[in-house]
This record gives structure tokens, sequence and C-alpha cells, in this order.
């Protein structure tokens, strides 16, 4: 092996080990006094319980990532790119089905390994907290539709760029970059109207007293709700959860079932502020702004991976495809990745914080306080996380943050 092939085993290995270390600091945070804010969210026994889910959650995620790492380092040591090849190569003979073959071999190692740890957290981990609702039929059913929508999106534009990469030479970026961002917009256009009904039924929010007074509260801030749906998340988990989607026609207001058997009316309306707040504040549009300049980034690097011969020479392959300029891609991108998660993690917690101060701004702020420790309560969120860990992962402001400012905009409401 040469220089080249130990640094990428060098950068696929310090990848893990900054996951690891941050990770542990963030789980061993869990120690540290509870503030005042939050003291209420648990009680002692509830704590107790909220810990020893923690520290199964921790170890799983630990271990799904170790196998990534031991996989990525076992296919370089072993010239896995080399078997890759070959086999390609005698399965087909258009370079084109030769890349989603070498792509479909590397991609299922890691798959079997997601869906062997998505199991046993949701039938093991979540089944013991009482959290699962979901059955191993649902979860047989989800894993097909995603495999097979997974195939459906991206073998075309796997081909696609293969053949793109082979006959457009200087204009491959500018092509493939407007090709993506018409893929992303076209997403997030029709996640709710396609993608979401695979998964969960959708029923519109009934006539009744929440409906009345989210009809107030549009009223109140001058904001169509042209849809508010009910999601039943119940038939996979007992977690809460709502958010906003989709653009145009499409934008609707998500609300999980799960939320009714907890929640109050006003702090359900609450909840709905918050996401009338995001898209007041526009933050959707930002959103894919920052996800189409982060695609122009990524590309950018991929199509200098795919431009240089260097890496192909290190692995001793015989042509320098599009398939193994991803893989090497993706495996030299993690401190790049890292750096940009960071940046996309301190814009989305502005969002959320100005979200919430739109929630306080139009007299839900008590409302709100209590709907955020029972989600906490109920999902089993993390009253301690460690600051390092919240600048650099978390794209929501911990628990204790929010309702720290959420009381002091309430405060100088009234003063």
């Amino acid at each position: 092996m040469n220089n080249l092939v130990y640094i990428i085993i060098g950068i696929v290995a310090l990848s893990f080990l900054y996951d690891l270390v941050i990770s542990f600091m963030n789980f061993n945070n869990r120690k540290q006094p509870i503030e005042s804010e939050v003291e209420d969210v648990y009680d002692k026994k509830s704590y107790e319980t909220w810990m020893d889910y923690s520290l199964e959650k921790y170890r799983i995620t630990i271990i799904t990532k170790f196998v990534f790492v031991v996989i990525n380092i076992f296919i370089i040591v072993f010239n896995g790119f080399n078997l890759f090849e070959k086999v390609s190569i005698e399965l087909s003979s258009s370079p084109h089905i030769q890349v989603i073959i070498f792509l479909a071999m590397y991609f299922s190692l890691f798959s079997i390994v997601t869906i062997i740890s998505d199991y046993y957290d949701t039938f093991i981990i979540e089944e013991k907290y009482g959290f699962n609702k979901s059955t191993k039929r649902l979860f047989v059913k989800d894993q097909i539709i995603e495999i097979v929508f997974t195939i459906l999106i991206a073998l075309p534009i796997l081909y696609g760029f293969s053949v793109l990469f082979t006959n457009a030479n200087n204009t491959f970026f500018v092509v493939a970059y407007i090709s993506l961002i018409v893929i992303i917009v076209l997403f997030n256009m029709l996640f709710v109207v396609l993608i979401m009904p695979l998964f969960f039924k959708k029923t519109p929010l009934e006539e009744g007293e929440l409906k009345e007074k989210l009809s107030k509260l549009s009223s109140k801030v001058g904001y169509e709700l042209k849809s508010i749906v009910i999601i039943n998340v119940s038939s996979r988990t007992s977690k809460l959860n709502a958010y906003f989607s989709g653009f145009g026609k499409s934008k609707k207001v998500m609300l999980a079932d799960t939320l009714f058997e907890k929640l109050t009316t006003d702090e359900i309306v609450a909840v709905v502020a918050h996401e009338i707040g995001h898209s007041v504040c526009n933050h959707m549009m930002k959103d894919l702004i920052k996800e189409i300049i982060t695609t122009g980034i990524y590309l950018a690097l991929f199509t200098l991976v795919l431009n240089t011969s260097i890496f192909v020479n290190a692995f001793n392959l015989t042509t320098n495809n599009i398939a193994f300029g991803l893989v090497v891609f993706i495996m030299m991108l993690a401190p790049i990745r890292k750096v940009l998660t960071f940046i996309s993690a301190t814009i989305s917690r502005k969002h959320e914080k100005e979200a919430d101060m739109y929630v306080v701004d139009n007299g839900f702020g008590e409302e709100y306080i209590n709907a955020f420790k029972k989600v906490a309560r109920e999902n089993f969120g993390h009253l301690n996380p460690h600051p390092l860990f919240v600048m650099l992962k978390y794209s929501h402001p911990p628990l204790v943050t929010r309702i720290k400012y959420v009381k002091e905009r309430a405060k100088s409401l009234i003063l």
C-alpha cells in the first residue's frame, strides 16, 4: 500500500475516533447536575430509566459506526475495490452498468449492517422502554419500500451521471449541479405528496376546538394555514413530533397523532405556532438554499476526485469510473463533512430560536414551555447535553436553553 492509501485509512479511523470522543463526552455529561428549569421533567425513577436507555442507545450507535469503519478498512486492506471492479466488468460490458454494480456491492454491505442495527434498536431497545409500536411485518415492509424507492431513484441518477462524466468533459460539474438542484427541489416539493404516504397514513385535522383555535391564531398572525394533517406515527412509535414540510401547494404542517395523547389543545396550538414561525421566517427556503450551496461544495470536491488518477493508481484499478470516485470521495470527505455539519447545525439552531420567539410573541410562551417538557419526557430527551456536542451536532437548542430564552422573551414583552 502506498502513502495515499494509508492517509485514507487514517481519515476513516480518525473520523470514527472524533465521533467516539464527542459522543462519549455527551453521554458522560448526563451525570452533571440538572438545572432548575428542567428538574421537573423526570422524577427520580424516570431519570434512572432514561440513564439506562441512553446507555443502550449510545452503545448501539457506537457499535454500528465501528462496524462501518471495520468494513471500510477491510475493503481497503484486502483489495475489495479490485474485487468490485472485476465482478462488475465480468457481469456487464457497459461501463455505466458497471458503475451501478460496483456501488451496489459496496453499499449493500453497509445496508445490511444498518438494517440489523435498526432492527435491534426497534425491537430490543425501543421495545424494552415502551416506545416501539411497530411490528416485524411492518418493519420488513418499511425496509422493502426504502430499498425499492432507493433503487428507483438512485439507479437512473447514477446511470445518468456516469454517461455525463464519460461524455460531458469540462461541462460535467455545471450540468451535474443543475441536475442535482432540480432533484433537490422536486424532492422537497413531492416528499409530502408521494413519499410520506408510503409509510404513514395522513388525515386532515377534524372540526373541533383545536381547529377553531388554530383558525383564530391564523387570523391573528395573518398567516393562512392551508393544510394541517395528522400522521399515524403511533403505528410505529409512541414518541411525539411535529414538523413543517413542502413548498407551495404541497406545504403542510404535519402533526404526529401521538401529540394528541399527551398535549393539551393550547399546547398543540403552541407547537403549530412554532411551525408557522418557520414558514413566516422563510426557513424552508433558507434551508433549501443552504442545501444547494452544500451540494455545490460536495460536487466540486467530487469532480476534483474524478478528474485525478492518483486514487485509481493508488488502488491499482484499471479505470477511473464514477463509482470508485464516489466511494473514495465519501471516505475522504469526513473532515469537511464535520465542518459543514457544524455550520448547518449552527444555522438550524438559529432558525429554531427564531421560530420559538414567534411562539412567545403570539402569546403562547407558557404553553410552549409545558409542551417542551412533555415532549422531552415522552421522548426521553437529554437534559444535559455536552456544550461541545451541542455546538457541533445539535440542530435544535437544548431544552434548558430554549426554556431560558423563552422565559426571557416573555418577561421582556411584559416589561
